[in-house]
This record gives C-alpha cells, structure tokens and sequence, in this order.
C-alpha cells in the first residue's frame, strides 16, 4: 500500500476549491450567518439577547444587525407591549437564503458522494476522523517541525518556491494546527492579492 500516494491524494483534494470554500466557510464560523440561523430558530430577539447566545460582545452584534439589514435579510422591530424593547427578526429574504444555503450545501455533499455506498460513506468517516486524530496530536505537530527546522536543510526549497518557505515560516512559528491555518490563509490571501497587483 502506497501511504504517500494516499497523503497525495488527501492533498488534492485539499486544493480543490470546494474544498477551501467549504473549510473557510464551515469550520470558521460566520457569526452573521449563526445570527441568521438564530433568528430563523427562535422567531425574534433583542439585540443583548443574540450576545448571550452567541457569547459575542454587544457592539459585535450591533455591526452584525447592520450587515444583515444591509443585505435585506433581518429587521428591527419595536415591541408591541413595550415600545423602548427592539427585537431582530428574519425576514422572507432571509429565510430564503438559509434554505438556498442549505439545499446548495446538499447538492454538493450528494454529487461528491456519488457512486458510494452508505458502507463506504461510513467507513470513509471512520478513517478521516482517525486521520484527525493523528494530525492534531500535539506529537506529530511537535514531529513535523523537527523535520523542517533547519534553514539551511531547506534553503534550496525555499528558493524555489515561495508557497513552501512561507508555509515553512508560518508553521514554525505557530503554537498549533487551528494557528496555523489561520496564519497561513491570511498569508495567502496577501500573496496572491500581491500577485494581482503585479499582473494588472
């Protein structure tokens, strides 16, 4: 069995846009999209009332409700009974994009699953989650930077490809995985907004 060509493929995959649009998307959380579920779940809230749920601070909220009315999907209403009592609640727009989200994200779980069985889907999983495991222990963390700590090992890659050194820098410096991600999109997307500029 040939590891490395499994660790290749995982690493297609990886590149695929979907891919990095479903890790951006799904694993970091939108905190307007969790307000927009929120609403969409409880009918109506005060503005102190998403904070609390969503543990954010008050002035968080406040920038939140402006994107949403912004983009015609939540509004601000008075209280009947009590008129100093605002409440945020979903509007139609906003219901239909929720289930536009939710439909699209459907679609594309069925077409990547298609042609598995529920067997395999399952199997799949149980891999993937031992692979995780694996990948965020502390050890193999600690094990991938000893192998790229030499400067002077790596220099001759580092010439040649400017993704390999940053990605190299950035994971040296980080004190786990989700740092790590997190600096190295944000690197990216600096990189290739440079490359732009470049083009033009």
């Amino acid at each position: 069995m040939d590891r490395r060509q499994i660790y290749t493929n995982l690493s297609r995959l990886g590149h695929q846009p979907s891919f990095i649009f479903a890790a951006q998307f799904g694993v970091n959380r939108n905190n307007s999209i969790a307000t927009l579920r929120l609403l969409n779940e409880k009918g109506k809230l005060t503005a102190g009332q998403i904070a609390q749920s969503l543990s954010i601070t008050p002035a968080s909220v406040t920038n939140i409700i402006k994107k949403l009315e912004a983009a015609h999907v939540a509004q601000r209403i008075k209280s009947e009974e009590d008129s100093r009592v605002t409440y945020v609640v979903i509007t139609d727009s906003g219901k239909k994009l929720l289930r536009d989200t939710s439909e699209a994200s459907q679609s594309m779980t069925d077409a990547l699953f298609a042609g598995f069985s529920d067997s395999e889907i399952d199997q799949l999983n149980s891999f993937l989650d031992r692979l995780y495991v694996n990948i965020t222990d502390e050890q193999f963390s600690s094990f991938i930077k000893s192998i790229f700590v030499s400067d002077d090992q790596w220099d001759a890659m580092a010439q040649l490809s400017t993704h390999f050194e940053r990605a190299r820098e950035i994971m040296m410096s980080s004190q786990d995985q989700v740092e790590f991600r997190q600096k190295y999109y944000s690197e990216m997307k600096k990189w290739h907004s440079q490359i732009a500029q470049v083009d033009e």
